[in-house]
């Protein structure tokens, strides 16, 4: 029986909203109601129901259920109890994407499994069916893009007028639920907004984000509604967002760039952003706004941070306090004679960011001068060349890809030496000897047009990962010729390159923790990686404790799985 000939017994059901609100006619239990009577007035056998609430038709991709759903039909069909169908209510329910609807419908067939839209009346059931079913396809993607035009009109009208347009309300708010349909508002959430005009205050009266954060963290000992500190990034928002000052700001981005995924989506600053008087009650009054305003032009509006940009261990070395990455950080003097010096230094991140912990500086000529000294003697050890080399030949592993390109290369042979007998049997039905029929034909050869075609796009899928994994070794490789004569080029290198192979080769540095600044900068141990697996600890300290990189220059223990190299 021809897959569009086949009869349905088992069903799997399908119903979504993509908002949470049930709307008369598509609420879940409505079409799971109508998709029930189908069943009983067709006699079918109900496998499962599969329920999405409050999730977009545009990809089904970020939608839970219905990708179970969609793998529970590719496996029940290498078993007796396959899927038969799927139910919905309406196409619209299912995929909204006209390009999501052709590649699942694809998916379908190759499951032998059919899609049957209740209240369209039209199923893939049929000859010519999936043709109308991918025009309605059309049809639910115009919808969804005028449903998608109509809701940023009503949100920008709804903006213009002063209305709260929805989305978490910003601390020191909260959101009024809406009464007869009406657009959201806000309203004040007095346990916050007392901090709130106390963040504004203190910035207008010159204090700067680190007295505000300090203040916030340690004085008050307040946390934000996640839980967490509260850091400078999120002071600086606050600030610049005249919601505290009774106004709406609309249109501050652009569009979701459409070609990345839906996970990876970013946005864009807009240039024509809008801000009009609110309907909500404000925070902070128009004075202090004001005030604000002028200290954040008069500072250029961000923080600035103390940073020289060659730093070359930012982010490597750990606070030995907290164990949070440490960042640039320098400071100037002005010795008797007028000359200035600057001094650079690690600093804990959390502290420069929250306040929290210390700031634990560490002299970054020490650290930096211990490091190049240590990996400059490391690079010279051959065990540690040794597990290199092991990393380097288990990198390359792409016997799985080339089984896979050798089968679907003997699976397109077959399918081809399949379509030259189809192809003959043309010729034999022209001598009225042929035992399929001129469209059995066309659609046997159809399909295993399909199957090679799915076999090539394999063979290049894996082709590219190979190519891919050929490449990661070729720098891998490069990378171990490299250690082999590590100081030289190391030394001979611009910062950025230093900076680059010091982010491959080091996973982390970790210094001891002393309230001496001489000995805090001086390396416990560091770890090294390579391809990103960790694969030797480098020890600093003898027995003693005693740190003997300053003493003779050597680099006391090298471990490896818990044993020295």
């Amino acid at each position: 029986m021809a897959y569009t000939d086949k009869k349905i017994k088992r069903v799997v059901l399908y119903t979504r909203v993509s908002s949470k609100i049930q709307i008369p006619g598509f609420s879940l239990d409505n079409q799971k109601d109508k998709l029930l009577e189908e069943v009983r007035s067709k006699k079918y056998t109900v496998v499962e129901h599969f329920e999405d609430a409050g999730i977009s038709g545009k990809n089904t991709k970020i939608r839970p259920a219905f990708n179970r759903m969609m793998k529970l039909v590719a496996e029940k069909s290498k078993s007796n109890d396959s899927i038969d169908a799927i139910l919905v209510y309406k196409l619209s329910r299912f995929s909204r994407s006209l390009r999501d609807l052709a590649n699942n419908l694809d998916i379908l067939k190759e499951h032998d499994c059919h899609l049957i839209s209740v209240d369209d009346g039209q199923s893939t059931l049929g000859k010519q069916n999936r043709a109308f079913m991918l025009m309605l396809g059309i049809f639910a993607e115009m919808e969804r893009e005028n449903i998608v035009d109509n809701a940023k009109d009503g949100m920008r009208k709804g903006a213009l007028s002063g209305h709260w347009m929805g989305g978490v309300a910003p601390y020191g708010f909260k959101t009024v639920p809406k009464i007869n349909n009406d657009t959201s508002t806000l309203a004040i959430n007095e346990d916050e907004a007392k901090y709130v005009r106390i963040i504004f205050d203190m910035y207008a009266k010159g204090q700067g984000y680190s007295r505000i954060v300090r203040h916030l963290n340690d004085v008050l000992n307040i946390k934000t509604r996640k839980g967490n500190l509260f850091n400078y990034s999120l002071i600086q928002q606050m600030l610049d967002n005249p919601v505290y000052a009774g106004k709406i700001r609309y249109n501050r981005y652009e569009e979701w760039n459409r070609d990345l995924e839906e996970n990876e989506r970013k946005r864009k600053k807009s240039d024509k952003i809008v801000i009009v008087e609110g309907k909500h009650e404000a925070i902070i009054d128009t004075e202090t706004w004001e005030n604000v305003r002028s200290e954040r032009e008069k500072r250029g509006g961000q923080r600035k941070k103390k940073r020289d940009g060659k730093h070359l261990l930012s982010g490597k070395v750990l606070c030995p306090q907290c164990g949070t990455p440490m960042v640039s950080n320098s400071s100037q003097r002005t010795n008797k004679d007028g000359t200035k010096v600057n001094n650079f230094y690690y600093m804990c991140g959390k502290y420069n960011n929250t306040r929290k912990c210390k700031p634990n500086l560490i002299r970054k000529d020490i650290v930096d001068e211990q490091f190049k000294t240590a990996m400059f003697e490391i690079a010279k050890s051959p065990k540690l060349h040794d597990i290199i080399a092991e990393k380097l030949n288990k990198s390359l592993d792409i016997e799985e890809h080339q089984e896979v390109i050798e089968r679907c290369e003997k699976e397109i042979e077959e399918y081809l030496r399949q379509e030259q007998k189809y192809k003959d049997e043309f010729i034999q039905n022209r001598k009225g000897q042929g035992i399929f029929s001129d469209e059995e034909l066309r659609e046997n050869i159809m399909e295993l047009q399909r199957m090679i075609e799915k076999n090539k796009q394999l063979i290049k899928t894996n082709q590219s990962r190979i190519t891919i994994k050929e490449n990661d070794f070729k720098i891998s490789e490069d990378i171990s010729k490299l250690m082999q004569n590590f100081e030289a080029i190391f030394e001979a290198s611009e910062l950025e390159l230093q900076r680059e192979l010091i982010k491959y080769l080091v996973h982390s540095i970790e210094v001891h923790d002393s309230k001496n600044n001489i000995e805090r900068s001086q390396i416990k141990s560091m770890k090294l990686q390579f391809n990103g697996d960790e694969i030797a600890t480098l020890g600093f300290e003898n027995e003693d404790n005693e740190n003997v990189l300053l003493k003779d220059g050597a680099v006391n223990r090298i471990i490896s799985n818990g044993k020295n190299l």
